[in-house]
């Protein structure tokens, strides 16, 4: 590749994919400017930063915390309707961010073929 964005940990790549797929989907897809979203499935963790929380559903990442960043809507982990509805009816969605293994609640796997159906 001709381009590479360091960062010191996890949050800030995470962050960075949510930027580099707003960016795609109003210079490509054509999303109204501010409007875009990442879809999170629930339960997950990607950092303590503000962003990183508003795209959490875990009360002792976001009591106490907010405002939040807006753009970060939360479908339940593991279901795959539920993920294939909000895409359908979110023409500004740009991404999906999901943790295939889930490990800050205890270690929570995806019934087979979640993935590849997300995908």
């Amino acid at each position: 590749m001709d381009k590479f964005i360091p960062s010191n940990g996890g949050v800030e790549a995470t962050e960075q994919a949510a930027l580099l797929a707003r960016r795609w989907g109003y210079n490509i897809k054509g999303v109204e400017a501010n409007m875009a979203n990442v879809v999170i499935p629930t339960g997950g963790f990607w950092g303590r930063s503000i962003t990183a929380r508003s795209g959490s559903d875990c009360p002792m990442r976001t009591r106490g915390a907010g405002p939040f960043t807006p753009g970060f809507p939360l479908v339940p982990y593991n279901d795959v309707e539920a993920m294939e509805e909000y895409l359908k009816n979110d023409p500004n969605c740009v991404a999906v961010m999901l943790e295939p293994i889930q490990g800050e609640r205890g270690i929570i796997t995806p019934q087979d073929g979640y993935l590849l159906k997300i995908k």
